[in-house]
Formats: structure tokens, sequence, C-alpha cells
């Protein structure tokens, strides 16, 4: 028996709309392919990306020349320009 989220009724190739709690970007899609999903797995990640972290490992000699609030630019994330 199919389960249908939306309340029509429709085939196995029908897309269900799936409204996200908040606005933003897809940031990651765990398992991109059709499959079953249980309650609560995850199945996209969304963020803002203007509030995005990075964490980085630095050598402990150059980490103890960094300070609070100095620019930093992040390169060869995948993008064409630098992030700063």
């Amino acid at each position: 028996m199919n389960a249908a989220l939306d309340g029509s009724s429709g085939t196995a190739d029908t897309p269900i709309r799936i409204l996200a709690p908040i606005d933003g970007m897809v940031l990651r899609v765990p398992a991109p392919d059709a499959r079953v999903v249980v309650p609560g797995e995850p199945v996209i990640e969304i963020g803002d990306v203007t509030r995005l972290e990075a964490v980085v490992d630095v050598l402990s000699t150059d980490a103890v020349q960094i300070r609070p609030g100095a620019p930093v630019e992040i390169v060869r994330w995948g993008g064409e320009r630098a992030l700063a």
C-alpha cells in the first residue's frame, strides 16, 4: 500500500512537495537517489550561507600569530573566487 503525504493519490514517480522550515540554500543532499525514507530521516540540508562558519586546522606556529577579527580568505573551496 502506498502512503500519500499530501493527501493526493499519485504514482511512485509523482514528486511530493516538501516545504522547508527556514529560508536558505541547499548545502547537502545526504542520499540523492530515490528511496524510501523513514520519519525523521534527513532528506536535505539547508542553511543560511551568510551565517556559515568554517573550522580549520592550523599549525601551532601559525595559530599564535592569528588575532581575533583578522581578515581571512578561503581559496580552493570549489568556487571561482576566494571567500572573504
